[in-house]
């Protein structure tokens, strides 16, 4: 009987090894982090990212349309022309081109 307890008093009395408690510390630690970042990103909604660059705008509309470089720079010049006649600025010369009565008002003021 006394051997029972003195073995039970060593292994009372034995202290437990650090590295395997902060190894285990660690994976809960990750565990929970992972388990957060996987809840985060359900919730978060999956959205279209905009486009909001003029140059890359006016670079896609002009290859769908198939406008050359000069042509383009012919249609800046006149939208620079319009809007210093109207005191109105446009913002790019895409507007010529989808609104065909500034379109005709500036090809009159040529």
């Amino acid at each position: 009987m006394e051997d029972v307890f003195k073995s039970v008093g060593d292994e009372v009395n034995q202290t437990a090894d650090p590295s395997l408690m902060l190894a285990l510390l660690l994976c809960g630690i990750g565990v929970i982090i992972i388990l957060a970042l996987m809840s985060n990103r359900k919730k978060r909604q999956v959205t279209p990212k905009a486009v909001n660059h003029q140059g890359k705008l006016l670079r896609e509309i002009r290859r769908s349309v198939q406008i050359k470089p000069a042509q383009l720079r012919k249609l800046k010049a006149l939208a620079d022309d319009i809007s210093q006649a109207r005191g109105e600025p446009l913002q790019s010369p895409l507007t010529l081109l989808l609104c065909p009565s500034l379109m005709a008002e500036a090809m009159k003021k040529k």
